[in-house]
């Protein structure tokens, strides 16, 4: 039992159990590729696959659906800041 122990404060002494710091990353506000944006969302899906879910999420969102409309490949910082406060930051 003592082993265990040690080893369960070293690990707990030496953040161990902690993420490495590159898996986390802080979500800016700025200009998004409309793919870079839902892999932001979406990041074990494929580019198109992960844009069609986004897709789908704003087309069913009354307040975002208008941006599924505009038929363009890139997100202002005002736009993305709208999606954040309604979906969420990714």
């Amino acid at each position: 039992m003592e082993k265990f122990e040690s080893v369960c404060n070293f690990a707990s002494e030496n953040k161990l159990n902690q993420y490495p710091a590159m898996i986390q990353h802080e979500f800016k506000i700025r200009f998004y590729g409309r793919t870079e944006l839902a892999q932001e969302y979406f990041p074990n899906m494929h580019p198109i696959a992960a844009w069609a879910k986004l897709k789908l999420w704003l087309s069913i969102n009354p307040d975002l659906c208008y941006l599924t409309k505009l038929r363009v490949r890139s997100f202002t910082p005002a736009q993305v800041e709208e999606i954040v406060k309604i979906l969420g930051e990714p």
